[in-house]
């Protein structure tokens, strides 16, 4: 729960538009819509950041 809080706020994360789970074994998934490539690289970059994630899921969508 820490870190995922920890993951929100460094990615600064707009909790309608992308949501972020911890799956089994240090696993991150991102889901939601952001409107930029460099959102969606920004929050994956925060999620592998967090301390114990070992792989990312992002299935974040882009576009308007």
């Amino acid at each position: 729960a820490k870190a995922l809080a920890a993951l929100e706020r460094a990615a600064n994360l707009d909790s309608g538009r992308v949501s972020v789970a911890l799956a089994a074994n240090g696993t991150v998934v991102l889901t939601g819509h952001l409107r930029t490539l460099l959102e969606r690289d920004t929050v994956e970059q925060a999620a592998w950041s967090a301390s114990g994630v070992r792989h990312v899921e992002n299935h974040i969508t882009v576009g308007d």
